[in-house]
């Protein structure tokens, strides 16, 4: 090996290095693009009137679609916290399907007849927007799915999900009260068939 080849390894090694970034630089450049985002949305409230009404009129007329916002997220920026920062050895332990014995019209949406405390899975992946109760549904949690779809899981005796949880496609919602679980399906607070689940 002659010194030219020498040299050229050592500018190759000090421009990899330079490449590489951690995953605390990653986190720390994701954070600074959030606070900009912020301070630029504080401007722009503050002296724009026309973009304050805007503002106000999505953030309190309309429901915000958590799922399209963080796929959006993901899709140009990437998970918020990358994989070495996670923890690897956490797994799933509830993954199921969802099972029924019989299904008939109920309100907006559908009566299900299943076991006695029935353990609820998710139909899809998705947010959890609402936790509480609804007339003639009872306790209901709410997810609001990726593709945008609100699905009410009523008569829900002891939900294991909290407010703005992330859930994916079969993990456990909670536990019927006796042996009815309500299912509604909305889209764009419109009610929906919801076949394609059955």
């Amino acid at each position: 090996m002659d010194i030219e080849e020498v040299r050229k390894n050592i500018k190759n090694k000090k421009r990899n290095k330079r490449k590489t970034k951690t995953p605390y630089q990653n986190v720390f450049l994701k954070f600074s693009f959030t606070i900009l985002l912020t301070l630029v949305c504080l401007i722009s409230l503050k002296a724009k009137p026309s973009f304050q009404k805007k503002f106000y009129n999505v953030v309190y007329e309309e429901q915000l679609e958590f799922t399209k916002l963080k796929n959006v997220y993901q899709k140009y920026l990437g998970k918020f916290l990358p994989e070495q920062l996670t923890s690897p050895t956490t797994k799933q332990v509830f993954q199921e399907k969802l099972t029924y014995e019989k299904k008939e019209k109920y309100q907006d949406g559908y009566q299900l007849k299943v076991n006695d405390s029935y353990l609820v899975p998710a139909l899809k992946s998705g947010m959890v927007v609402f936790i509480g109760k609804k007339d003639k549904y009872n306790n209901t949690v709410i997810v609001q799915q990726v593709d945008g779809t609100d699905v009410w899981y009523g008569n829900i005796k002891n939900a294991s999900v909290k407010l703005y949880d992330y859930i994916e496609q079969g993990n456990l919602i909670g536990q019927t009260d006796k042996d009815s679980l309500y299912l509604v399906f909305k889209k764009d607070g419109k009610v929906i068939d919801g076949k394609e689940y059955f």
